[in-house]
């Protein structure tokens, strides 16, 4: 037949063959779509990894303690100066205090593992920031590898389960580096301001001033670099700093009135001028050379601080081949890292947590020369940034050597993080928590009976102590101040550390002994009481 029928068959025979849902060569390559996204399941193993620190372990730093004390101190009500235990007040502003508190109060209370999810929270905040930062270069997974290498850093897992200021200190910083770099690269909105002003009022809030100096530094340096002078300092005159700055110190300014109005100049003096200025002139603790940082760096970024060789040849072999748009994130990432450890080397007291806010974007700049030699220098077709992410860069690690390694790496460190969190720090509980000391010590307390630590700031103690304490040191001071404990008579009990028993001669009064308790490093303590209980052995000083 020919004609309209010849070609009606022709078509009936061609339809089956396009619709067929049976067709096997479409539906396999429809597959990898379906793969899980490797975002989502980078989360899921950071919250995993990190949450096995959280929960099952006592605090075993001091500085664990002191927040979680504080913390508790704001839920009791003082929260203009929180209290650490007796006369121990907190030496850093309030709202890492307030903030802990906040979030352990609907969870029924500080405890430890409510004081680190608030902490790993603010860490995340950090790492998003991060991710974000890397979006805005022009690629998101750039962020993401940025984040992953940060997340896998010593210092940084090291500090997220160890609560601290300086982790919320190191998420409000990041938050307003990124506003900075959008508000000096994109043009001025009061959002974008907004968000730069409210993070470094918030972050003075946390510890100081020290973020107007790490951000007014870096911010200096950047736009010198990038858009030389007198271009540099119209676009600073664009952050409208001076009521930026009125707006950021408001919150401080507010608390520091509370202060003077409630508990008088000293504590202002503790937090501002001590802490600040005191410590980076003339250091009273954690003295070190100026050179610290040039190695601590390294060694707080590890593992991924051994690509170092591999940014400086990608930088000398790239850096003049590379558009304005490309260079000028990692010159801002730079700008962050370099007046950063300039400023802190100038200090006389150096701590490896003080670099936690430069780890982000010193893990940037690795992660930025990794990608760019994974997706644009190794393979013989350079390819699109989204081209090259997600599954995508995973693949092409695999075919390369150093590929190879970096995954290594990577699954080494993860097995590690797993290892000592979920197995290694639960044996090691036992010869750490202090919670063993406290029970001993509060067995030895009758009902209406005072205790006494004499000369002795164990905070992780007080924290597990079940009984109300006060503290007294061996000063004259203090042995009027324990002189009046004891003459109103209902009984005190008294924890001494053994070198210091005869200090007790001074209050000239009948005292016995208790007991013996170790600590678990082998410090001995006794515990003295002025009542005469059956049993008990008098005290006699010799000369």
């Amino acid at each position: 037949m020919d004609g309209p029928e010849s070609q009606r068959i022709e078509t009936v025979e061609v339809e089956p063959l396009e619709t067929t849902p049976l067709e096997g060569p479409a539906r396999f390559e429809r597959r990898p779509a379906r793969r899980l996204p490797l975002l989502g399941i980078l989360i899921a193993l950071w919250v995993i990894v990190y949450a096995l620190d959280v929960w099952g372990r006592d605090f075993w730093t001091e500085n664990e303690a002191r927040y979680a004390l504080g913390a508790r101190s704001v839920l009791r009500g003082e929260w203009v100066v929180p209290r650490i235990a007796g006369p121990i007040r907190a030496d850093k502003p309030p709202l890492f205090f307030w903030y802990v508190a906040a979030f352990s109060a609907p969870l029924g209370g500080v405890s430890e593992w409510s004081v680190r999810l608030a902490n790993l929270t603010v860490a995340f905040l950090a790492l998003g920031a991060l991710y974000f930062f890397g979006w805005l270069h022009g690629t998101r997974w750039l962020g993401l590898l940025a984040a992953v290498m940060t997340a896998t850093t010593y210092e940084f897992w090291q500090q997220s389960t160890r609560p601290g200021v300086d982790m919320l200190l190191t998420a409000l910083l990041a938050v307003a580096w990124v506003a900075l770099y959008i508000l000096l690269t994109r043009g001025f909105s009061w959002w974008r301001w907004s968000v730069l002003w409210g993070a470094l009022g918030l972050a003075f809030l946390t510890k100081g001033p020290l973020a107007f100096i790490l951000v007014g530094l870096s911010a200096f340096a950047f736009v010198l670099w990038q858009f030389g002078w007198p271009e540099g300092g119209r676009r600073l005159l664009a952050l409208r700093p001076v009521p930026g700055v009125a707006i950021a110190c408001t919150p401080f300014v507010l608390w520091a009135l509370l202060v003077l109005l409630f508990e008088g100049f000293r504590p202002l003096w503790d937090t501002v001028i001590r802490q600040n200025v005191i410590r980076f002139v003339d250091a009273f603790d954690h003295e070190k050379g100026w050179y610290y940082y040039l190695y601590e760096l390294p060694i707080a970024t590890l593992p991924w601080s051994l690509l170092l060789p591999l940014v400086v040849l990608d930088w000398k072999r790239t850096w003049r081949e590379r558009t304005e748009d490309e260079k000028r994130p990692l010159a801002f990432a730079l700008s962050i890292v370099a007046t950063t450890v300039l400023f802190l080397s100038f200090s006389s007291s150096k701590r490896d947590y003080y670099l936690l806010p430069i780890l982000p974007w010193f893990a940037l700049v690795l992660g930025a020369s990794l990608w760019h030699y994974v997706c644009e220098t190794a393979p013989a077709r350079k390819v699109a940034p989204e081209e090259c992410g997600d599954w995508a860069f995973v693949a092409r690690l695999r075919a390369l050597r150093l590929g190879q390694a970096v995954l290594a790496v990577f699954g080494a460190t993860v097995l590690g993080m797993v290892i000592y969190s979920g197995i290694v720090s639960h044996l090691l509980e036992s010869r750490k928590s202090y919670r063993p000391m406290a029970k001993a010590i509060d067995e030895t307390v009758s009902p209406g009976e005072r205790l006494v630590f004499i000369d002795d700031r164990n905070l992780q103690l007080y924290f597990y102590l079940q009984s109300p304490f006060d503290l007294a040191d061996d000063t004259p001071e203090g042995l009027a101040a324990l002189r009046a404990i004891v003459d109103e008579g209902q009984g005190v009990n008294m924890v001494i550390d053994a070198g210091d028993l005869k200090f007790l001669s001074a209050l000239r009064r009948p005292l016995y002994y208790e007991k013996t308790i170790t600590a678990h490093d082998g410090d001995q303590f006794f515990v003295v009481t002025d009542v005469a209980r059956p049993g008990l052995q008098r005290l006699t000083f010799g000369s």
